[in-house]
């Protein structure tokens, strides 16, 4: 471990696609639970447990009201989706559904503005493609002002 730009990273094992180039060379760098990243996944876990409140507590009814696949709904709320949090497409599919209660639809639109707004650490180049991959009504949603969403 080792700092880089003010991050805990790791250094990891060589990178498979380069198995035979010298291994100092094709290291992986992956940043160590970096407080942007344990917010954004709390942003998620607050999705699910909206749709928990709001009765949704079996892995089929959440998939339902998401609009997703058992699989993928599973690897959204149960935390295990990359790094890089959701993808636009999931994010549009989700919010598309016009079956989402109140409160999830409304987390899920800060998850959208945070995320946007650069909260979970992301690149400058990553967060202009998320936003223009984000359907245009939904990102007008998201960074509405807050008490003119309700």
């Amino acid at each position: 471990m080792y700092r880089l730009g003010g991050e805990t990273v790791e250094q990891v094992g060589p990178d498979k696609r380069n198995s035979g180039t010298d291994s100092r060379l094709s290291c992986a760098v992956i940043p160590l639970g970096t407080a942007a990243r344990v917010r954004q996944r709390r942003k998620i876990e607050e999705i699910g447990e909206a749709l928990a409140r709001a009765g949704y507590t079996s892995l089929d009814a959440q998939a339902r009201v998401l609009g997703l696949s058992r699989s993928t709904t599973w690897t959204v709320l149960a935390g295990v989706h990359k790094s890089s949090g959701l993808s636009a497409g999931t994010v549009n599919r989700m919010l598309s559904t016009g079956r989402l209660p109140h409160e999830a639809h409304g987390k899920l639109l800060e998850y959208v503005a945070d995320k946007v707004s650069g909260l979970y650490g992301d690149r400058r180049h990553r967060l202009k493609i998320f936003a223009a991959k984000i359907d245009p009504g939904h990102l007008e949603a998201a960074l509405r002002p807050r008490d003119a969403a309700r």
